[in-house]
Parts: C-alpha cells; structure tokens; sequence
C-alpha cells in the first residue's frame, strides 16, 4: 500500500499545504524518488563527470522554478507557502553550491 494512498496521511499534507482535498502528491513523490535514486548514483561513480554535476545543477534549477510557478498558480496556506519556499531555497543552495564545486573543478583542470 503506498503511503499517500493512506487517507489519513494524504489529507493531512494536503490540507496543511492548503489545497484542495482531491489533489494527488504522487507525481512529486515519484519525482522526488527518480531525482534522489540518480543523484546516488551520480556520488557512487568515484570521479563525477561535469556535464553529470550540470545535470544535477539543471534539476535544482527546474525544482527552484517550479516552485515560484507552484505558488503563482495555487493557493497555498500560509504554512504551505512557507514549506514551499524553504525547499525552494534549499534547492537553490545546493544548486549553488554544486555550480561553485563545478567551477573549481575546471580552475583545477586549467592548471593541472
């Protein structure tokens, strides 16, 4: 039984985001699960390509523009908004990160 499926559970996310009861979360729950299970293999490899760290850059980006899209097109509680907004950051932060990590890497393969 897959947990969102759970009335209880799905109710409760859903209302404390505040939107509609009738509103299914599995799309970014597979999302999520797809994006984490290739970032493990990404950190399995033990050199990670640049254009792999890019990919990964790209997909925070997606995630960071999606949630401003996300809360123009719904209408979130406000604890929902904030939720939304501390993720969004957390993505943007490792998004920037990833790029710095990037960036040093090709100023180290300049002067190598």
């Amino acid at each position: 039984m897959n947990l969102e499926d759970h009335p209880t559970v799905r109710c409760t996310l859903v209302r404390f985001l505040g939107l509609p009861e009738n509103v299914s979360l599995a799309v970014v729950g597979i999302s999520l699960i797809i994006y984490s299970g290739l970032l493990w293999l990404f950190a399995r490899r033990p050199e990670i390509n640049i254009s792999t760290a890019w990919i990964a850059v790209f997909l925070d980006g997606l995630w960071v523009a999606g949630s401003f899209v996300l809360l123009l097109l719904f209408s979130f509680s406000r604890a929902g908004k904030w939720t939304v907004a501390l993720v969004r950051n957390s993505s943007l932060r490792f998004a920037v990160l990833q790029w710095l990590g990037i960036r040093q890497a090709r100023r180290r393969d300049d002067y190598a």
